[in-house]
């Protein structure tokens, strides 16, 4: 067994392939998923990559794609190929099915007007071969019967073998009907025996029936008789049978040909319906176990953020975000080797093998199980004494296996490997294997190799916390409850925790403390110091974890802010826009209204106008009218002073708001206006006007059937959240959103609708198209939300 092959057997990557290619619809995907191997060139893995991504997004967006099948036809072409072996027609058939499908397959794929390169690759090996499937079904029917139009001479054949099969039924029909046949036979039916029409003639009536026996009943009692009136009609009939048998090999051969003819773009399609097939696994894969599409970088990096292992992940199925702990590595720069120790059960080994599978999977272009902080640098070389152990075979102790397996890396070692060394210097005196495994690990350092390893021995730990690019890796362990927590922190030893163990399994305390009494001077003391020293990291890590969602939720709210102010901005100019136009509106309707009834003044019969009167009352009208003007705005004073609770008014959003705090000597206030949101301004944003506004009463935007959809103060969210909701609720509820975010122009909005079951998210994006189709939609980033939330955007 190679190296690498032994490094994937001993992280089970073969298994996790197999497990994957059980979503595969074909035998043709399922080998193909499981062939796959790290590759070498990174435009490899970013190919391979790229088609399982691209498959992903455009499956989100459609249903399930179907993958033909060519199970029924792939060995006997294979034979035809190598032997010039002849198809049946009932292998023929499954190969025009085959095309049929893949004719499908390559509409499916093309639906976007513009195919990603990837899609471009496989519908140029996807080939329809529209002449051999016409000539196959022009031939056959669909279950692979030669269709009498398939040539001349068979027409001619079977035409001539119905009109003698006519005249024997003809002829046996009369028979029967004849009065004294009922006398002459067994039971008035006709058989079959080597392939002739016969009638089962009582043996001591043979001589009434004239004609050929073709058998006998195992009594003896019965004679199977072939009247000779038909012999002749039989005999021809057995004749045309033979030319039609003729007729259809050489049908057969010749539709072989032509199938041969097109071998290699029919083998190119089989490639490729394999291929997408095991893509389609992988696609579903990343999506129902939030895959992350990361390529190996040259930079020479390797930290796992959030990493799950996929074999315990699919065990888990859907409940695996909350059973299985991700794991958290960091190599920091300078640091080449990280030695991990902990309780037995506690995750070192598993997280061993997470370390190693992630790598080969981004080394095999697979989508991980990790977030997208995650980076890994390429390798070219693996290697692990996972499966080294004890060997009758080989003579080999386990000891003597794992220097066995050093041995082998030792003489491989470089700057691009990754080695996983199980219970580093277990199996010999604590003191001589603790010392060759240092040196050994100080060696790859040397070397620039990654190594994570684990082990027990109280010397590797403590000479490891003192070496240069190295570091320790504690998994913890909650002394409380006696339970493994899976987690790790780098940066300390681990306890091994025995005496723990054994108390929370019922030891007697009092053996336990003859236990510890036993311990070489100075160990107890070391116990007590790692055992503080876990504490106090559980704490740190406790408040950078707290620090990072507070860091995430401010970045969040400052991404609102940006676009609350926006919005703000926008409705500020456009309501002041609509108000000079209703004044000018109102003035010119005022002007006109006088005019008219100026000019609508009726002359009393016998009395004389007085034209200047009228043209100075005109002139008064007009002055009065240009005399309106609108309502000055009121005075608004600056703000040098403010307190919680008081209500000034902001200038950029023209409304009056609350003051949530303030900093008089920075001259900044927390504000919280009518709509809810919160947002930081400087007191020049700010003032407090000589009287208060008189707020006008929030107004629907518009109306559908009578009912109000939105008013201005309740929009400009950018976030709509339907967990919890029934599908017809919710996309109610979507509809009346996305109606009121085009209102106010939101640039995008995120729809919260979780993961779950995913029935949810698959409503949703089958709605949108039909409901909303100026709208793109796509799931949002992993770190976003991944498959938990949509983000749709409005075209302009």
């Amino acid at each position: 067994m190679s190296a690498i092959e032994h490094f994937l057997q001993a992280v089970e990557f073969p298994k996790l392939l197999d497990q994957l290619s059980k979503d595969c619809q074909t035998l043709a995907g399922r080998e193909f998923l499981r062939a796959l191997r790290p590759l070498k060139e990174t435009v490899e893995i970013e190919e391979r990559l790229a088609k399982t991504r691209e498959l992903e997004k455009y499956m989100t967006k459609r249903s399930d794609l179907t993958i033909p099948d060519n199970q029924s036809f792939i060995e006997p072409f294979g034979s035809a190929k190598d032997t010039g072996g002849v198809f049946s027609g009932r292998e023929l058939a499954a190969l025009l099915k085959f095309i049929r499908e893949v004719v499908k397959l390559r509409q499916y794929l093309s639906q976007e007007p513009e195919l990603p390169v990837v899609f471009q690759g496989w519908m140029a090996r996807l080939h329809a071969l529209p002449e051999l499937a016409e000539t196959l079904a022009s031939r056959l029917s669909e279950r692979g019967e030669i269709q009498d139009s398939a040539s001349a001479e068979l027409k001619q054949v079977r035409s001539r073998m119905r009109s003698l099969k006519e005249e024997v039924q003809n002829f046996y029909q009369g028979f029967l009907q004849q009065s004294e046949t009922a006398e002459l036979l067994q039971e008035k039916i006709v058989t079959e025996r080597e392939g002739r029409m016969v009638v089962p003639v009582k043996r001591e009536r043979q001589g009434q029936v004239p004609g050929f026996v073709h058998g006998m009943s195992s009594s003896g009692s019965t004679l199977f008789i072939e009247p000779k009136e038909v012999v002749e009609n039989n005999n021809r009939l057995k004749e045309e049978l033979l030319k039609e048998d003729e007729e259809i090999r050489k049908i057969l051969r010749e539709l072989t040909q032509k199938v041969l003819g097109e071998a290699k773009p029919i083998e190119e399609t089989i490639i490729a319906c394999a291929e997408i097939d095991a893509h389609r696994a992988l696609a579903r894969f990343s999506t129902r176990y939030d895959g992350t599409f990361i390529c190996p970088g040259q930079e020479p990096r390797l930290a796992l953020s959030g990493a799950r292992h996929p074999l315990l992940a699919l065990e888990a199925g859907h409940k695996f975000r909350e059973r299985i702990v991700p794991l958290d590595l960091e190599f920091q720069p300078g640091i080449q080797v990280i030695l991990t120790s902990g309780p037995n059960a506690g995750g070192k080994t598993v997280s061993l093998k997470t370390l190693g599978l992630t790598c080969v999977m981004a080394q095999a272009g697979l989508p991980l199980l990790a977030r997208a902080e995650t980076a890994i640098p390429s390798f070219a070389h693996f290697d692990s004494d996972l499966l080294d152990g004890q060997s009758l075979k080989d003579h080999l102790s386990s000891y003597a296996a794992k220097l066995k397996a050093l041995k082998r890396m030792m003489d491989h070692t470089g700057g691009s490997c990754l080695f996983l060394l199980d219970e580093l210097g277990a199996g010999t005196d604590p003191l001589e294997g603790g010392a060759l495994g240092l040196a050994c690990l100080e060696t790859f350092r040397e070397r620039g190799a990654f190594v994570m390893a684990n082990t027990h021995q109280p010397l590797l730990k403590l000479l490891t916390q003192e070496e240069k690019g190295m570091a320790n890796a504690a998994m913890l362990f909650d002394e409380a409850t006696g339970q493994a927590t899976f987690r790790m922190a780098v940066g300390l030893p681990g306890r091994s925790f025995a005496f723990t163990l054994a108390r929370q399994m019922g030891f007697d305390p009092a053996i336990l403390e003859r236990a510890k009494s036993h311990l070489p001077a100075g160990e107890a003391d070391l116990s007590d110091v790692l055992s503080k020293l876990g504490a106090e990291r559980l704490a740190v890590e406790k408040a950078r974890v707290d620090a990072q969602k507070t860091r995430d939720s401010v970045k969040k709210l400052e991404a609102e802010l940006l676009v609350a102010r926006r919005q703000i901005k926008d409705e500020a100019k456009r309501i002041k826009k609509e108000a000079q136009i209703e004044a000018e509106g109102l003035l010119k309707n005022t002007r006109r209204k006088m005019e008219h009834l100026i000019q609508g003044v009726e002359k009393p019969q016998g009395v004389e106008v007085n034209k200047d009167r009228i043209k100075t009352a005109r002139q008064e009208v007009n002055q009065k009218i240009r005399n309106i003007k609108p309502a000055p705005e009121r005075l608004v004073s600056e703000v040098r002073e403010l307190k919680e609770g008081d209500t000034v008014f902001f200038k950029s959003g023209n409304m009056d708001v609350k003051v949530l705090s303030a900093d008089d000597e920075k001259s900044e206030a927390s504000i919280l206006m009518p709509n809810g949101l919160k947002m930081s301004c400087k007191y020049t944003d700010l003032g407090k006007r000589s009287k208060a506004p008189v707020v006008p009463p929030s107004r629907p935007i518009f109306k559908a059937g009578g009912q109000a959809l939105g008013s201005r103060d309740s929009m400009g969210k950018l976030e709509l959240d339907l967990r919890g909701k029934m599908v017809d609720q919710a996309l109610v509820l979507l509809d009346k959103y996305l109606d009121e975010a085009l209102l106010v122009d939101l640039p995008f909005v995120r729809i919260i609708h979780g993961k779950g079951t995913g029935a949810l998210k698959e409503a949703i994006h089958k709605h949108l198209p039909k409901s909303h189709p100026t709208v793109e939609f796509s799931l949002a980033e992993q770190s976003q939300g991944g498959a938990g939330v949509t983000v749709i955007k409005f075209k302009k």
